[in-house]
């Protein structure tokens, strides 16, 4: 589920990890993710705080009768295996079933939430089936290609996944196993996204930069393919896979590769001795093309906007951190990395 361990023992790798195996497999989640390339965590219901998740109905009540609520029992923590309904502070109820995709976990102050873990074209084919529909396969392509771009470009980097809510706001997601239909939109479409613009699309609103669904169903239906769907809200954008490791794709941010040669030793002297830490190989630091700044520890480069202000500053050593503690549950800590970052850019002094 993403949740870091950190052991230790006398010996080689191979012998401590064979000794603490008996007692960390039964801890160990199974989740099948056909598609684990990419993955993308989810939280559901993100604008209504949960009350209550209580196991499976056995009979056809409606979701808010008493009596239905009476059959139910109380769910604990953990991974969601079959059918359950969510219990919301304003009194409204929800179903869901998972296969272990789901969780119940908490937030920060001890609410109960539901997270769910995604390969990314499970992730696609719940949102084409939940903003969209399968009627017409070519504008449910195009949905599925800008429903990807949409996490692409807005979806935080968390756990080696992307992060986002399920939201109106964002992108609604179903709750539920997609139908195979919404699956081969995602599948067909596979890695695709728009670069060189900022996706967004409604259901029956179009704009600059903003597709309207209706209007791709009717594209659809009139015989266009789906990209020409896409081309014809997105005409300047490029078509291509968000996986492409091509080589040139780094753009260099002005000024941040001397400034973070300069201070990178600065930060080790200080660092010295903080659990976790590892001076890492001096990394590219990259413009962000799309989304929120992030380490890319696998490439050894650091994707951020600029280096102008003192924030900017800021944003770079936070993603330089993540590489720095990467062997450690503190990188992925996001509150001591960005506590560490400011740390360092405004005072001096130890660190532990």
């Amino acid at each position: 589920d993403g949740t870091p361990v950190w052991l230790g023992g006398p010996g080689g790798s191979a012998r401590v990890l064979a000794a603490a195996a008996p007692r960390i497999a039964p801890l160990l989640t199974s989740i099948t993710v056909p598609d684990d390339g990419a993955c993308v965590l989810v939280d559901f219901f993100s604008r209504y705080p949960v009350r209550e998740v209580l196991g499976a109905v056995h009979d056809d009540a409606p979701d808010d009768a008493p009596g239905g609520k009476r059959s139910s029992t109380a769910v604990p923590d953990g991974p969601l295996r079959g059918e359950f309904r969510v219990g919301f502070v304003n009194g409204n109820w929800a179903r869901v079933t998972s296969r272990g995709e789901l969780r119940l976990d908490r937030n920060g102050s001890g609410a109960p939430q539901i997270v769910g873990r995604f390969g990314m074209n499970d992730y696609v084919a719940r949102v084409v089936e939940r903003e969209g529909d399968t009627s017409q396969p070519e504008a449910a392509k195009a949905l599925a290609v800008a429903a990807r771009t949409y996490v692409v470009q807005h979806g935080r980097h968390d756990h080696g996944c992307f992060r986002i809510d399920d939201s109106s706001s964002t992108q609604r997601v179903l709750p539920r196993t997609p139908e195979p239909a919404a699956r081969r939109a995602a599948d067909l479409t596979d890695a695709l996204v728009l670069t060189g613009v900022p996706v967004q699309y409604h259901h029956d609103k179009a704009a600059p930069g903003q597709m309207s669904w209706l209007d791709a169903k009717a594209s659809a239906q009139g015989g266009r393919a789906f990209d020409a769907i896409l081309a014809r809200t997105w005409p300047q954008a490029t078509l291509t896979s968000f996986e492409s490791p091509l080589a040139g794709d780094c753009i260099a941010v002005a000024g941040a590769q001397a400034w973070l040669q300069r201070n990178a030793p600065l930060w080790a002297r200080r660092l010295e001795g903080a659990d976790g830490y590892e001076t890492p190989d001096l990394p590219a630091v990259c413009a962000v093309r799309e989304g929120r700044p992030y380490a890319d520890a696998q490439r050894n480069r650091v994707y951020v906007y600029r280096l102008v202000t003192e924030e900017d500053r800021i944003a770079l050593t936070h993603e330089y951190l993540h590489l720095a503690f990467q062997h450690h549950p503190r990188g992925l800590d996001e509150a001591f990395v960005e506590r560490t970052a400011r740390l360092l850019i405004r005072t001096d002094g130890q660190i532990q």
